[in-house]
């Protein structure tokens, strides 16, 4: 609330009628009229998409398949498995009928494979750690700690074995 017209443009694309709507993305802006800034966010479940066939999975394009929130449930996906391990899906995503699926991808195992946080994270949260009273940890690479959005944010900075063999 209170964004410019000009920034939601910037990240969700150009104006379509009173409201900045994004019906791909479930959602849409009220811009007040005077000064421009967004008065109202609404935040809707998007149409389902029916999808007449399953786009063909090119590797050297860098991306995923997108799926979410797509009807596949008239496609015949039994010779797709390969395409399918690389899509992005969501539980709004309906699919083909068992018979019409592959045998080799199972969408609701894929989904319950990617609850799992990893890293050991579930052990930690048993053993009672589990960041309650941070605000924010990062456990990845080397950070750039000048960098301009969130360096004046950062309150410890440690590396831990940060020499790699090679």
């Amino acid at each position: 609330m209170g964004a410019s017209e000009d920034k939601v443009k910037q990240a969700f694309g150009p104006r379509r009628g009173d409201f900045l709507a994004y019906e791909d993305k479930g959602v849409s802006f009220a811009i007040d009229g005077k000064d421009g800034t967004v008065t109202e966010i609404c935040i809707f479940l998007p149409t389902r998409k029916e999808m007449e066939s399953l786009p063909e999975y090119d590797p050297d394009s860098g991306g995923v398949l997108d799926l979410r929130g797509r009807d596949l449930s008239e496609l015949d996906l039994r010779h797709c498995a390969e395409d399918l391990m690389y899509t992005e899906f969501d539980s709004r995503t309906n699919w083909s009928a068992s018979d019409k699926m592959s045998s080799d991808f199972d969408p609701q195992k894929v989904m319950e494979v990617g609850k799992n946080p990893g890293l050991g994270v579930r052990s930690l949260h048993k053993e009672g750690i589990t960041g309650r009273g941070v605000r924010i940890a990062i456990l990845d690479q080397p950070l750039l700690v000048d960098h301009q959005e969130y360096a004046d944010r950062l309150r410890l900075y440690e590396e831990v074995d940060t020499e790699y063999e090679q």
